[in-house]
């Protein structure tokens, strides 16, 4: 049996309008970060997170992202400020939004893994 580890955890909202200025874009970060939330909890990740991240994918279908490394639980002003510096690059209308975090490995050792000899 093999195992798989969940490596990041991010939620996206495609848009059936795109948001056309930086004040509708923030205006949907709340909903967003509630959601990545709720799944952050029900997953038990919170002592993983390892950075931040966020994407924005444009109108043309082009598409940033932008990641800071950080241990701590972020806020919506974080996500805030990170999709800020995303979109400042291009300023285009947005057509996807999207939020969350990389996940550092777990410290539970894997079903089917080796332990180390000290760990016995």
């Amino acid at each position: 049996v093999t195992s798989w580890e969940r490596k990041s955890l991010t939620v996206e909202e495609t848009f059936a309008n795109d948001l056309q200025d930086i004040l509708s874009i923030r205006a949907q970060i709340p909903e967003l970060f509630r959601s990545w939330e709720q799944r952050m909890e029900k997953g038990g990740y919170w002592n993983r997170i390892a950075g931040w991240v966020v994407k924005l994918k444009f109108f043309d279908f082009k598409s940033t992202t932008h990641e800071v490394s950080c241990r701590q639980r972020p806020t919506v002003q974080d996500f805030s400020l990170l999709i800020d510096n995303a979109f400042d690059r291009q300023k285009k209308p947005v057509r996807l939004l999207g939020l969350g975090c990389r996940l550092k490995e777990s410290l539970a050792p894997e079903q089917g893994q080796q332990r180390d000899l000290f760990e016995l």
